[in-house]
């Protein structure tokens, strides 16, 4: 299944509905998928038979509240942006820590490092591919599936120092 269409609904939302953008941006103060307010514009994209506490509605949540800090899509992933602000600020340490803080996150504790580094994107004018990092926190919040969570912990690790060394090698 697709979730082209939820990218596509939150990039409307970002030009029609700036009361909504800041209802999705304050829901990430809460757990995924508890702030009320954000239900009309997330349940719809979400199958009648998903579980309330399931990765992908959580995800879907997660997803939404990040696009509302920083509604600018790309092709580009999260960790590959990261990559690319390391190397232009000069292989910066916090930087680098807040990737690997990242990294080290769980579920329960993943949304507070990925805001700050989707707050550090936007202040650089680095824009994400949100339907790929809704298929990735998918995966990152799924407790059943610890073997898919170290391959993606593994993929980003690889796409943030490529991405630097490649940015690198470019000068």
């Amino acid at each position: 299944m697709s979730d082209q269409p939820f990218v596509d609904h939150l990039q409307r939302l970002s030009q029609s509905n700036r009361g909504a953008l800041a209802e999705l941006r304050r829901s990430l103060t809460f757990a995924p998928g508890t702030a009320p307010r954000v239900f009309p514009y997330v349940e719809p994209f979400i199958a009648a038979d998903e579980h309330p506490d399931s990765a992908r509605r959580q995800s879907h949540y997660l997803v939404a509240g990040l696009f509302a800090l920083h509604p600018k899509h790309s092709e580009m992933t999260l960790a590959k942006a990261m990559g690319v602000l390391y190397r232009k600020q000069e292989q910066s340490p916090s930087i680098e820590g807040r990737f690997i803080a990242l990294l080290e996150s769980d579920g329960e504790t993943l949304a507070e490092p990925l805001r700050h580094c989707v707050t550090l994107l936007r202040s650089h004018e680095l824009a994400i591919d949100y339907q790929r990092l809704l298929w990735d926190l998918t995966d990152w919040l799924n407790p059943t599936r610890p073997e898919a969570l170290d391959k993606l912990r593994r993929r980003w690790a690889s796409d943030f120092y490529r991405t630097a060394a490649t940015a690198d090698s470019n000068d």
